[in-house]
């Protein structure tokens, strides 16, 4: 192990952002065998706020990105109805210009 080669001292920690559990970490024995654990718990605790801050971050994130897609999702249903409404009035429209053709078709027969 490369701690236990160089007798130095290692912290790993690593977190999924898009998990509900904490994050893990990994203490080399030459810093767990300190005499004075402050420096090993300060360095937690900094580690512990950081991923902390990350997961509210990605998760105000997520929640106004979901907020903006919920928002579109509404203007597509309001331009989708008024397309049905515009695709509607075309075909009334169509109609009334076919009856309105045949009417003047049969007065120029006159």
């Amino acid at each position: 192990m490369f701690s236990a080669s160089t007798s130095c001292w290692l912290y790993f920690a690593a977190l999924r952002l898009g998990g509900h559990s904490g994050f893990q970490h990994f203490t080399s024995c030459q810093l767990l065998e300190e005499p004075d654990h402050t420096l090993l718990d300060e360095l937690h605790h900094s580690v512990a706020h950081t991923f902390s801050s990350l997961q509210l971050a990605y998760r105000a994130n997520t929640q106004k990105l979901a907020q903006e897609n919920h928002n579109k999702d509404g203007i597509i249903a309001t331009w989708e109805a008024e397309n049905e409404e515009l695709w509607a009035r075309n075909e009334a429209m169509t109609c009334e210009l076919h009856e309105k053709s045949a009417l003047l078709a049969r007065l120029q027969e006159l």
